[in-house]
């Protein structure tokens, strides 16, 4: 079972309040704000308002302790610094895309970026970071335009499913709550995901957790016991994946157009990000379509592949074998 969630984290508490009266009063107001979400709420906040409705006895008791409240604290205040730490990450991400493009960008572009980061990063912080990577507001360029029909995906109430479930349990994707690779044959993931599914049962419990382990152990036995049901989750997976470089890509279409040398970028971080270089650019097409962005030079984009070293994981573009020493 996962780690247990920061208590000062979801009680959106400073982690320099040390006051136990005061703590107390918050750990009220949350009682009554998850009590109203777990019967009102949509079921992603209803199934983590009864999680953390079933805490409540663990944080009272920790916090209540002023030596585990201060462990408490400095345990959020880890967390804080790695959150910024990891919107940094994804801001250095959209720099890399401008860079591409040249050492210009103009004010509608920046504030989208600021918007991207909206209670994260400050506008000034977003400003010097740019200023250090040698960005300055400015203008830039447009041209051609690109599609691809998207590939088969989970339906949206299954992948909604599985991807509020796997929050919960703090896991990234059926492949890691069934415990295998995502190269495993859709046979071995079957027989997992029914193997979990009795022991789950089995166990009686109607908790949260329980509920969300029983919910994903049926859509992985549903889904992946076979090669399409498999592609249509993996699909679904690239599309999540993808969903973390939207800051960038708005970057990249401020201007509604996208040229070679950004896409280029793109699709490497994406990459890094596990996802496929041709579901990548697949995404980034439907996406600059949706938008009604233009590509430059059509869709012949980034006719050399990508490849990635399994040794040492460097990038390089050609399509000739290469080996790493």
């Amino acid at each position: 079972m996962p780690e247990r969630p920061n208590f000062y984290v979801i009680l959106d508490l400073d982690p320099a309040v040390d006051d136990w009266t005061a703590i107390e009063s918050r750990i009220t107001e949350k009682r009554r704000q998850w009590s109203v979400e777990r019967n009102q709420g949509n079921p992603k906040a209803q199934r983590q308002a009864q999680r953390n409705l079933e805490l409540l006895p663990e944080i009272e008791k920790t916090l209540a302790d002023a030596v585990k409240r201060r462990e408490e604290a400095q345990a959020a205040r880890s967390y804080q610094r790695e959150a910024v730490k990891a919107a940094f990450e994804r801001l250095d991400e959209a720099i890399a895309v401008l860079r591409s493009q040249g050492t210009r960008c103009d004010e509608t572009q920046f504030r989208k970026l600021v918007q991207s980061f909206a209670g994260m990063l400050a506008e000034e912080e977003i400003g010097k970071r740019l200023a250090a990577s040698g960005v300055q507001v400015g203008q830039a360029t447009a041209e051609s335009d690109a599609r691809r029909p998207a590939r088969e995906a989970l339906d949206p109430v299954t992948a909604s499913g599985v991807r509020r479930n796997l929050e919960l349990l703090g896991l990234s994707s059926l492949y890691e709550f069934l415990g295998l690779r995502p190269q495993s044959s859709p046979q071995a993931l079957q027989d997992a995901a029914t193997e979990l599914l009795r022991q789950s049962q089995g166990l009686g419990r109607t908790d949260a957790v329980a509920s969300a382990r029983n919910e994903l152990a049926g859509i992985a036995k549903a889904n992946l016991g076979d090669e399409a049901g498999k592609t249509r989750y993996d699909n679904t997976l690239a599309v999540e994946a993808m969903e973390g470089l939207k800051a960038a890509l708005e970057t990249a279409g401020h201007d509604s157009f996208i040229t070679r040398e950004e896409l280029d970028t793109l699709v490497r971080q994406a990459l890094k990000r596990g996802v496929a270089a041709d579901r990548a650019r697949e995404f980034i097409e439907d996406y600059a379509a949706k938008r009604k962005w233009r590509l430059q030079g059509g869709a012949a984009l980034l006719a050399e592949p990508l490849w990635v070293c399994g040794f040492c994981g460097a990038i390089a573009i050609g399509s000739s074998v290469k080996v790493c020493f």
